[in-house]
């Protein structure tokens, strides 16, 4: 019986790619029902052959993989030599020397929008009325914190946006115990009256613990909703 010869032997494939380190008598790696692989140098094509069809009707993608990860190679030289950096890198910055990231992390620092606390709508008869939004109501005594003020403004008003409150302090010596906030909205001054539009409102108390306050929304005297829904309570926990 003769033996069966492992010696290496050259071959070409369909597409006329010459093949090396195949096996004598086959140039199939290994073969399964739906499918075979050729060998090329350090690189595995696939050739995927529908059941029932014969070897010339065969359609064959030797490149697929490779080609898309000598594209994704040429692209990251290619950012690398024009000194840009991957998403996600850090970049120091030529003035200061620190490090700052890039991608998702400098999208969050472009975005200096603080969280909305409330909602004031203003209907086509100019009448405001405000909610809160389930946020984390949270201070530090002494320190400024921003929220922001969301506002629908459906009846195109220009008057200033004003907000009151009993609980606000009356001077930087006022030492009742009832009023222990104090409240800025940026920037001040009338609405521009389009429809949609934010304003910052910043809060800081006085003292520590619990605290709550009655905000009052409106655009001017007779502005405010005929069912008190321009009043809403907000209650922080003030840190030390």
């Amino acid at each position: 019986m003769k033996a069966k010869s492992n010696r290496s032997s050259k071959g070409t494939s369909p597409n006329g790619v010459e093949l090396e380190g195949t096996r004598s008598g086959s140039r199939v790696g290994f073969r399964r029902i739906a499918g075979q692989t050729e060998t090329l140098g350090e690189f595995r094509y696939v050739k995927f052959t529908p059941i029932g069809t014969s070897p010339l009707q065969a359609r064959c993608f030797p490149r697929a993989i490779t080609n898309q990860r000598m594209l994704f190679i040429a692209i990251l030289l290619a950012c690398v030599a024009s000194g840009c950096n991957p998403p996600g890198s850090a970049r120091s910055n030529p003035a200061t020397g620190i490090e700052s990231k890039t991608g998702i992390e400098s999208k969050k620092a472009d975005n200096p929008n603080p969280p909305i606390l409330i909602k004031v709508s203003i209907s086509p008869e100019a009448r405001v009325k405000a909610t809160t939004e389930e946020i984390a109501m949270e201070l530090h005594r002494g320190e400024w914190k921003d929220f922001s003020i969301e506002i629908d403004n459906a009846a195109g008003i220009t008057a200033p946006l004003v907000v009151e409150s009993e609980q606000i302090l009356a001077s930087a010596d006022d030492a009742s115990r009832d009023r222990w906030l104090e409240l800025e909205i940026k920037p001040g001054g009338a609405l521009t009256g389009l429809r949609h539009e934010t304003r910052t409102l910043r809060l800081r108390s006085r003292d520590a613990g619990v605290r709550s306050a009655i905000l009052n929304f409106n655009a001017g005297q007779g502005t405010q909703d005929l069912g008190f829904r321009s009043d809403v309570i907000v209650t922080f926990k003030v840190d030390e």
